[in-house]
């Protein structure tokens, strides 16, 4: 067990938060400067579709630029295996400049990537660096990819609050 490289997820893994993508919409219920936008949680944007008038832009994900940790909640199962493993990387679709408040609320030895990009190609390209690395992830994108390349991995849902953690394991 000591031997693998245990990769986290922040969003919906390893913390519950609230920050919000921007989706730019003529349908949007909601107004700024650049116009009328809907708001997608990160779990909600795994699966959306944008339509032809619909788009995202670097805009659509500025909340991500800090945590919201008055309103965010701790993964608790998650958050224990975290504790417990040595070598351990949190790899997010947030930008490398989110890593100084991650740090303040998770303290310990643990390498931080911030990827600035969504991408789950861009997510398993990381992963598929280290010789056994072994995913925590709530992208059910980025757990298919882990399957498709037989990386072992923990697909994380929360539902009516309750965590559950699907293994997928590979020797």
């Amino acid at each position: 067990m000591s031997d693998y490289t245990y990769i986290f997820d922040f969003d919906y893994t390893l913390f519950k938060t609230y920050e919000e993508i921007k989706v730019w919409s003529p349908r949007g219920d909601r107004n700024c400067k650049q116009g009328a936008y809907f708001p997608l949680l990160p779990n909600e944007y795994q699966s959306f579709k944008l339509a032809e008038d619909e788009y995202l832009n670097k805009e659509s994900f500025s909340e991500f630029l800090k945590v919201d940790w008055g309103r965010a909640s701790p993964i608790q199962p998650v958050l224990e295996i975290f504790n417990l493993v040595k070598k351990k990387i949190i790899l997010t679709a947030r930008d490398q400049s989110i890593e100084p408040f991650i740090r303040k609320k998770i303290l310990g030895a643990y390498d931080f990537v911030g990827l600035g990009d969504g991408s789950p190609n861009l997510k398993l390209n990381f992963i598929q660096k280290f010789k056994r690395p072994f995913v925590f992830e709530d992208s059910i994108k980025v757990v298919e990819l882990c399957n498709a390349n037989k990386i072992p991995n923990g697909l994380v849902t929360l539902k009516n609050q309750s965590v559950n953690i699907l293994y997928t394991l590979y020797e």
